[in-house]
């Protein structure tokens, strides 16, 4: 037996209340940067990463692109642990891949090293963020848009 799903469509429905908030969330799902993360390997010496931010939409003199690195490391000789550094050089330039037709951005590479010989790097969180316009930078968050359905039914709940 198939699953049965019920779906209803409320009128007054209070989650579509604001619907250039919703527009903006449509954009942030279609357009948001795809970031592909080249990492090294544990055998090698150094962490040296390669970014590629992937961009469906960018325009040249208006929007921009923000790499923001986090890292944990290890003090040498304390061993104390230091969470959500952020001092990386080389997320400021990245190397241009332009549509042959268009002459529009469709890609961004970064490529930098975050580990020095005397320390130990962990936890790398790597997040691009596109400033399309000054009405719309991306990614969006999520949660502000998500809101509990309000007399959820029980069938809905388990289907």
């Amino acid at each position: 037996m198939l699953p049965r799903f019920i779906v209803t469509w409320r009128h007054n429905d209070p989650t579509f209340s604001d619907p250039n908030q919703y527009f903006k969330y449509i954009q942030s799902v279609l357009f948001s940067p795809k970031v592909t993360i080249n990492e090294p390997s544990f055998f090698q010496s150094t962490s040296y990463y390669t970014v590629k931010v992937e961009l469906p939409m960018f325009i040249v003199g208006k929007s921009e692109l923000l790499l923001d690195v986090k890292y944990s490391w290890r003090h040498p000789t304390t061993l104390n642990v230091y969470k959500k550094a952020t001092w990386v050089e080389g997320t400021k330039e990245y190397l241009s891949e332009f549509d042959e037709n268009s002459l529009s951005l469709n890609a961004a590479t970064y490529e930098f090293e975050i580990e020095s010989p005397n320390i130990s790097v962990f936890d790398v969180e790597i997040t691009s963020t596109l400033i399309y316009n000054e009405s719309l930078t991306l990614p969006i968050d999520f949660d502000a848009f998500e809101k509990p359905i309000e007399n959820a039914s029980l069938e809905l709940a388990i289907a």
